[in-house]
Formats: structure tokens, sequence, C-alpha cells
């Protein structure tokens, strides 16, 4: 489980738990069984975007609250090849990932004072 998704199941159960609902009366409301609402609120599942957009309308909570969005930041889209270079990233020990990042910012430095 995600942190993110250990927050979403927190925020759930305290959602619920603050109206005093029961699991059956959310999950009937929203249209899913109350035994996935348990998973989704005891972090052993997490939920799709579609159950949780209709959790968030549910409890009139924000969704990008749930999902810690700092709406403030620009979004940052990720291309196929940059994708493939982070997974490969991820992939290295701490050392060659320190090593990488020196030669990038070797080679960024030599980039700018390029003024290119």
């Amino acid at each position: 489980m995600t942190e993110l998704g250990l927050s979403i199941a927190r925020k759930l159960k305290e959602a619920r738990s603050a109206r005093g609902y029961e699991q059956k009366y959310v999950a009937a409301r929203i249209g899913i069984s109350e035994s996935k609402l348990g998973h989704y609120e005891n972090g052993r599942a997490e939920p799709d975007i579609d159950t949780l957009h209709k959790l968030s309308k549910f409890y009139d909570a924000s969704l990008d609250e749930w999902l810690n969005l700092d709406m403030s930041e620009p979004m940052v889209v990720v291309q196929s090849d940059e994708k493939e270079i982070i997974m490969k990233y991820r992939a290295v020990s701490s050392q060659l990932k320190e090593d990488i990042r020196d030669y990038v910012n070797m080679k960024y430095g030599k980039h700018i004072k390029q003024g290119q």
C-alpha cells in the first residue's frame, strides 16, 4: 500500500466516522459492497478514481485534498523516453543515483554556460 493509499484510507474512515455513518449505509449510497468499502478504509485496497470521486462527492469533500494535490504547482508531463530513464534510475543503487545526478548537473551546467 502506498503512502497516498494509506492517507486516503484514513480520510475515508474519518469522513464516515465523523458523520456517524455505518459502512453498509455509505457502500449502498455509492454502489459498492460493504466489504469493499472496509478494504478501502483499512488500506487493504485502493479505490479507483471513479469510486474515489463518488466518495468525495458523497462526503462533500475535496478530491484534490484527499489526493494531496497542490494545484498551485504546475503539472509536469513526463514523455515516454523520460519515463524509461526514470524507471531505470529508480532501479539502481543509491551510489549510482548520486553519480547520475552529478553527471546530469555537470552536463546541465555546461549547457547553461554555453547559453543554449
